[in-house]
């Protein structure tokens, strides 16, 4: 899997979460808004009972005796909410005592407090055949009537003429007042499954980024042990020819030769063997009082006989240093891989200085040349697993397969040390160790 193609699946599941938590949260809208039309529903159908009940009363307290109030509803059934008690509301108009909209819009007001809803409203005195507002507490305009919230119209009359209807106006904030949790749900829900999606592509990437590295790897390791392999043959089947059985000098040389090549191929399965060690927390070191003149000295006669450059190197150690504790082998391995480094890196002519000091607690082992450097976008990731095999495209790359300087790393990190880089591009190129004085562990 590509990064494009990885990228274009999180896309379609994150919009497909997405699409179906907008799915959720309309039925939810809808869910909350409904409850809230009813409670309203409610609210005003209780309030128009208890208005045409106050009416009543005043009215039964003027009346003549033996007159009667007509009603079909007052101790009738109820229906979808409470009665609406039409007969009893004709009966009352012809009582001259009609609807008041204030009272009824008092007792409503009441009413939603008692309900804990906090809602702007109108109400309206309609008619519901046409439409039109008869008489109203505020003021009603399109706006109002396009955003607002309707309760059902509880008519007053037999005719349908007139009736009572609530406009809530901007009925959203209390929706959603109500649906708080369910929001930050949502949202939380959302984040965490696009963060999961996310992190398991960004999984499946690296993985792939990794096993590409390792082909890489594979090949630019098999190139590497292919060139001092195919050169041993080639100086044993010369050898076993007797061509050079009355050549002594040459015979000799071709022996060194294949001795040179058997200890490259040595070198490297030892460096790959110590960073698998490494990496499981299995390499022990032997450390021991290690003379770095010695063993600098050492290094610097190998790479001036072995290799086909012009090489100089100028040698500089601080008169209150001499020993260093560590483990030799591993030790010298790492400064040689910085040497080796320098000199595959480099133009024909290379200098190398190579300086060893105190500096406070720390004891300094500094290797420069005046190579190629190194581009500051590839200084972060040089000591990284495979980075020369990932880099084989770089600008006066040389052969081998990105363990050099991991090595380097991996080894001075395990003696309590640290390894940092200075560069400018074509100008030199500047590695320090540090290592911790650690005489008294011996």
């Amino acid at each position: 899997m590509n990064s494009n193609y990885a990228k274009f699946i999180t896309a379609i599941a994150i919009l497909f979460i997405l699409l179906l938590q907008g799915l959720w949260l309309y039925n939810a809208y809808r869910f909350v808004s409904g409850q809230i039309e009813n409670k309203i529903n409610i609210c005003l159908s209780e309030s128009n009972q208890k208005e045409v009940f106050a009416r009543l009363s005043i009215a039964l307290q003027s009346m003549p005796k033996g007159a009667f109030i007509s009603s079909d509803t007052i101790s009738g059934e109820s229906t979808s909410f409470l009665p609406n008690y039409v007969d009893l509301q004709e009966s009352l108009v012809k009582l001259n005592r009609p609807l008041v909209i204030s009272s009824l819009d008092s007792l409503f007001s009441k009413s939603l407090e008692q309900s804990h809803l906090k809602v702007k409203y109108i109400l309206n005195k309609v008619n519901p055949q046409t439409g039109e507002v008869i008489q109203t507490t505020g003021k009603n305009t399109e706006e109002l009537f396009k955003g607002a919230l309707k309760s059902i119209i509880i008519p007053t009359n037999k005719k349908n003429t007139e009736g009572i209807q609530v406009l809530v106006i901007s009925p959203y904030k209390v929706i959603f007042e109500q649906m708080t949790l369910m929001l930050v749900g949502s949202v939380l829900m959302v984040l965490v499954i696009g963060y999961c999606i996310f992190f398991q592509i960004k999984i499946i990437v690296r993985q792939n980024k990794i096993a590409q590295l390792r082909q890489d790897f594979t090949y630019a390791m098999i190139h590497d042990m292919k060139t001092p392999l195919s050169t041993i043959l080639m100086g044993i089947n010369m050898l076993r020819s007797g061509k050079l059985d009355d050549k002594k000098e040459k015979k000799e040389k071709y022996f060194e030769i294949c001795m040179d090549e058997s200890n490259h191929l040595l070198t490297l399965t030892n460096r790959i063997l110590t960073i698998a060690k490494l990496e499981q927390g299995e390499l022990k070191l032997n450390k021991q009082i290690v003379d770095l003149k010695e063993m600098i000295g050492s290094l610097v006669n190998k790479f001036s006989i072995n290799h086909h450059k012009k090489i100089s190197f100028d040698l500089s150690f601080s008169d209150d240093l001499t020993f260093v504790v560590a483990d030799y082998e591993y030790l010298k391995e790492a400064i040689s891989n910085l040497i080796d480094n320098s000199i595959k890196y480099s133009h024909n002519e290379v200098k190398i200085d190579i300086s060893c000091f105190k500096a406070d607690d720390k004891i300094v082992i500094k290797v420069r040349d005046n190579g190629l450097g190194i581009a500051p976008k590839d200084q972060a990731k040089i000591f990284e697993k495979f980075e020369r095999a990932a880099a084989v495209g770089r600008k006066g790359g040389a052969a081998g397969f990105g363990l050099g300087l991991s090595y380097v790393l991996r080894v001075i990190e395990a003696h309590g040390g640290t390894v940092s880089v200075s560069s400018v591009e074509n100008d030199f190129c500047e590695f320090t160790i540090s290592l911790p004085v650690l005489i008294e562990e011996l």
